[in-house]
């Protein structure tokens, strides 16, 4: 390849960005995909989630995992999933472990939050309900594309201009044909029930189900009027230009084509075999894959050219002109949904989950049964000692009782109607003489199964005020639907 003649005219292009060549090209093709995070990876998990307040004109959202990714003897990191006009940005904090002063997790994770983002921000108070909406943001506009369309033209040496590369209509080199066919296969418009790409229903073009998952639509110049150069090929923001063997391509006119188109493929028949070679405008920042340094076959054209078409067209949503096509709109959605969770302040949120619950619906029986090794006040001094639990907003607690081996035997039942499990956890607090907090242990409902075998569970896990290993209590969860 190193012989042949430069695909492109050598000069000087300032408004355009030629990305490098390698000779690993082919093998290092590959997808830039931007998989929607929250909907495949957070929504599935337990998890919270806060608003950012600080400008009403760039909106976002932290969603922090409950499970920590990693953990060290005096801390945990938590993986965040940061939301916002312009895409996501996923980082890590790292949480100190717990102590008297902090006695929620979520405390912690906020404080550790607030470190980070240096910015105001409120938790959601029902994360259930946001999290159904939340998932829409994704859906209305998504980052992975599903389908796509392409302008194709036909190029002859010493055409600089666009109305001479759209005048080639026949007398076309046959394996311009060969290449489409390749790429996608003819079909008849008329009757066609799946992406149009703009088309309309008449007519014929080549279509592909590109790795069986994304449809692309293709807009031959050499197949359309001028009605349809203008309309389609002009408003693609991606373009192949076939260029013919022997011929150079000179993009000095490119302009001539609009504003839309960002990103081209040329591609050039040597015999029986192929080369490519990329560009963009300057505004488009850099993508993959390379420019491969040797001829390819019709095969590896086609993956090469798809491959690098698709990546563009994902960076075009992050660089102007075609970015405000995807910030604006959903900004705006982001704005509707934070619009419906404004900040719940504690006082509030007791005031909206007063009323009778349905006591029809599905239960959970929480049994404390007993505790052991309740550290006493000091030697021969026994305290008493009581257990509250807190399941969303209902709160049962045990009586008291003085010994540090103390026996309850206490059945609770928490209505779980409009609970989701995946937000909810059981909280139960140990306290000695009614206000001193001895340890707590915080149980996601989402993680019990739906047996009544009692089990020992440390009370100090997380947060307390005895050594490691001490304190524990017995307790059984039971289901009753």
């Amino acid at each position: 390849m190193d012989k042949l003649t430069p695909l492109m005219v050598p000069g000087e292009y300032p408004s355009l960005r030629i990305p490098h060549s390698a000779k690993d090209a082919v093998e290092q093709c590959a997808m830039d995909v931007y998989e929607d995070v929250y909907v495949n990876v957070y929504a599935k998990q337990r998890h919270f989630n806060w608003i950012v307040t600080e400008s009403s004109s760039s909106n976002s959202v932290l969603s922090v995992l409950a499970t920590p990714s990693s953990q060290k003897e005096d801390s945990q990191v938590h993986q965040v999933l940061k939301s916002f006009s312009k895409g996501y940005e996923i980082y890590s904090i790292t949480v100190p472990k717990g102590s008297p002063k902090m006695s929620s997790v979520i405390t912690r994770i906020e404080e550790a939050l607030k470190e980070k983002e240096q910015k105001e921000f409120y938790a959601v108070f029902d994360n259930s309900a946001f999290r159904k909406e939340f998932v829409k943001l994704e859906g209305k506009h998504p980052q992975k594309r599903n389908q796509f369309k392409l302008g194709v033209m036909y190029v002859r040496d010493k055409q600089v201009h666009a109305k001479e590369w759209f005048s080639n209509m026949t007398d076309l080199d046959p394996r311009f044909w060969t290449m489409m066919d390749n790429f996608g296969r003819k079909i008849d418009l008329t009757n066609w029930d799946r992406y149009y790409g703009d088309m309309g229903k008449k007519g014929e073009t080549y279509y592909d189900y590109w790795k069986d998952e994304i449809d692309v639509i293709f807009h031959l110049s050499p197949m359309l009027d001028s009605e349809g150069h203008r309309r389609l090929v002009g408003n693609d923001i991606g373009v192949i230009f076939f260029v013919e063997e022997g011929a150079q391509f000179d993009p000095q006119n490119l302009s001539e084509l609009g504003t839309v188109p960002q990103v081209y493929v040329l591609i050039q028949p040597v015999g029986t075999e192929w080369r490519v070679s990329f560009f963009s405008n300057i505004n488009i920042k850099y993508y993959g894959p390379a420019i491969p340094e040797r001829l390819l076959t019709l095969a590896e054209t086609k993956e090469m050219v798809l491959t690098n078409i698709y990546n563009g067209l994902v960076m075009t949503n992050y660089c102007p002109p075609i970015n405000r096509l995807f910030y604006v709109p959903r900004e705006d959605t982001l704005k509707n949904i934070i619009k419906n969770f404004p900040h719940v302040t504690a006082k509030e949120r007791r005031a909206l989950k007063v009323g009778q619950p349905d006591t029809d619906g599905p239960k959970l029986q929480v049994t404390i049964i007993a505790a052991k090794k309740i550290p006493a006040m000091k030697a021969g001094v026994l305290c008493d000692v009581h257990c509250l639990v807190t399941v969303d907003t209902q709160k049962d607690k045990t009586k008291l009782v003085a010994s540090q081996y103390p026996v309850w035997n206490c059945a609770m039942v928490f209505l779980l109607n409009g609970i989701d499990e995946l937000f909810t956890d059981i909280i139960i607090t140990c306290y000695r003489n009614s206000t001193e907090v001895i340890g707590e242990a915080v149980i996601p409902l989402s993680s019990l199964d739906r047996s009544a075998t009692a089990k020992w569970i440390s009370l100090n896990k997380e947060d307390s005020y005895v050594p490691e290993g001490e304190s524990e209590i017995m307790v059984s969860f039971c289901y009753d639907s």
